[in-house]
């Protein structure tokens, strides 16, 4: 059976499926020119687990293999104590072969601290050399004390086409290697409580914290402060993307640790507030509107409207992000995030944001607080 439809069309017909696993899999049945689209969906991530180790190397292994070219990220998850772990060097070779692999999520549990570097060491993580983005987990041993040294630097270092990073539970205390070479195009850091002053002490020792533009980072404490402040004080007009996560008033100071005026080329900035009650209202303005970055195109505004009510000054909020200030900017979306009930009564935003709304770039989305113990990217 041959399709009667011109390819380009068809294309984009099999686009809009995909998501849809089972219609994908439908479609690449129907003949040899519905084939290569579905595929490039359904093949695009490939997870590889202790359990299934031995029947992706056996497949990719294989010469009659078509599933290479639409792998484009891998999902690996290794177990130092499971007996099928060491399988994982043997799949090394076709690895080489996967040349639009370009994102890697793994995740390692079980190295204890003795295993731990010569571990890192082996064919498999050498593996990625083309890999661009990073989110990676080190889980130590289940018998762990919290002060054992993780490699985090020295896994790093072994991805050399790495521009984005991103941490999500990382066990143990960062030690310092000095074989460890951060990648020269390393340029967005999404990054966790126990990562972020460890990472940006090593870029700047390094100097290579100047390729950064991209930032997120979780609520900073006051034990953080020494190691964020002066990195994002170096990071200045590079920086374009910044997201962050603030909390009156248990964390440190905010507006000691952020100075917007030292960041005028911000083009998205997102603030996400997790305080607990509305003590923080009038420092969050005031910090709010150090903000001089002309070329700012998108701001977005986690809070809890539960807090964030009509005692807050809208009113100078919506002035301050007037079009004369901030000619570029295309969207602020407030999220209205909700702790103990449903908060989804955005009208009184519309109305207390009139320049806003009137300008179009105003949106409002209900989102729920969510929680999780190892930190926001967990």
């Amino acid at each position: 059976m041959n399709s009667e439809f011109p390819q380009e069309l068809l294309d984009e017909i099999l686009e809009h499926f995909a998501t849809d696993f089972g219609s994908l899999k439908i479609c690449s049945l129907v003949c040899r020119a519905w084939v290569f689209r579905p595929r490039s969906h359904l093949f695009s991530s490939v997870h590889l687990l202790p359990k299934n180790i031995v029947f992706v190397r056996n497949l990719l292994s294989s010469p009659n293999c078509t599933l290479l070219s639409h792998i484009q990220s891998l999902h690996v998850f290794r177990d130092y104590e499971h007996k099928n772990d060491r399988r994982f060097n043997e799949i090394v070779a076709s690895l080489h072969r996967l040349t639009n692999l370009r994102v890697l999520k793994l995740t390692t549990r079980n190295i204890s601290a003795a295993d731990a570097e010569a571990y890192f060491h082996t064919d498999f993580f050498a593996a990625f050399p083309q890999v661009a983005r990073l989110v990676l987990s080190l889980r130590l041993d289940s018998e762990h004390d919290e002060q054992q040294p993780t490699p985090l630097l020295l896994v790093i270092s072994l991805f050399p086409a790495l521009q984005e990073l991103r941490i999500g539970r990382l066990d143990g205390s960062v030690i310092t290697q000095a074989s460890a070479v951060p990648p020269h195009g390393l340029r967005s850091l999404y990054l966790t409580e126990e990562s972020m002053g460890p990472i940006f002490r090593w870029l700047r020792a390094c100097n290579r914290l100047h390729n950064v533009h991209s930032v997120k980072l979780p609520c900073i404490y006051r034990q953080h402060v020494d190691s964020v402040r002066p990195a994002l004080q170096r990071l200045g007009g590079v920086l374009h993307h910044l997201d962050i996560f603030v909390q009156w008033p248990s964390t440190a100071d905010s507006s000691m640790v952020f100075d917007f005026s030292l960041h005028p080329n911000l083009k998205t900035l997102a603030i996400r507030d997790t305080s607990w009650d509305s003590s923080g209202h009038r420092q969050f303005l005031l910090w709010m509107t150090r903000l001089a970055a002309p070329t700012l195109e998108r701001l977005t505004l986690s809070l809890d409207l539960s807090l964030y009510d009509s005692n807050f000054d809208w009113a100078a909020l919506d002035a301050f992000l007037c079009s004369a200030r901030f000619p570029g900017l295309q969207s602020v979306v407030i999220e209205c995030n909700h702790r103990r009930y449903r908060y989804d009564n955005h009208q009184f935003l519309h109305e207390a944001l009139p320049l806003l709304e009137s300008s179009g770039v105003l949106r409002t989305v209900c989102k729920a607080r969510v929680w999780s113990p190892f930190g926001p990217y967990a």
